[in-house]
């Protein structure tokens, strides 16, 4: 309800709607993760403490062009302590997938963002085109695409790219910890 204090403790919590205001979130311990790409935790305070992490379902890999997850706090104080995390690591856009995608490659190419993704090569050699920028460099808000698969010596799927995060704090933002 709006204006309660929330305390997530321990296990793994789904956010699948936005939050009325709530007057605190703290999470210690435990997982709160984000689906839905329009969903908000809204609050006067969030507090991610000693073991907490506040991340993301893994992005549809079946709708490459439809990002399905992100994490979105709107809160007036947020506090990461030293060993709370903020996650998207590799849950942006699948393997070859994204707007920004590395060229499939012997030398698979980088993902792109807000700048061109790195080409892929040799010391020696040349390798698959990098991939191509979009979004913005100074306000990034959409997932990373991710880097080209890799076909030499039986080959490696290229890595997702990194999900998204927006954190609106009005007042104080103290991140200690990891995001």
């Amino acid at each position: 309800q709006a204006g309660d204090d929330v305390y997530i403790t321990n296990g793994e919590s789904f956010l699948s709607n936005s939050t009325f205001v709530l007057s605190s979130l703290t999470i210690t311990n435990a997982a709160l993760i984000f689906t839905n790409w329009a969903t908000v935790l809204r609050a006067t305070n969030v507090n991610v403490r000693s073991g907490g992490r506040l991340t993301i379902a893994a992005a549809f890999s079946n709708m490459p062009t439809i990002m399905s997850n992100r994490i979105y706090v709107v809160c007036t104080n947020f506090t990461l302590d030293a060993s709370g995390f903020v996650d998207a690591d590799g849950k942006g856009y699948d393997a070859d997938t994204g707007p920004g995608t590395g060229v499939v490659g012997t030398w698979a190419g980088a993902g792109g963002y807000g700048g061109k993704g790195g080409d892929g090569g040799t010391s020696g050699g040349s390798g698959s085109a990098a991939g191509m920028p979009y979004g913005s460099v100074n306000a990034p808000a959409l997932p990373g695409s991710s880097g080209g698969s890799y076909v030499l010596w039986g080959g490696n799927r290229g890595a997702a790219g990194g999900g998204a995060i927006h954190i609106e704090a009005w007042n104080t933002l103290t991140v200690n910890g990891t995001i």
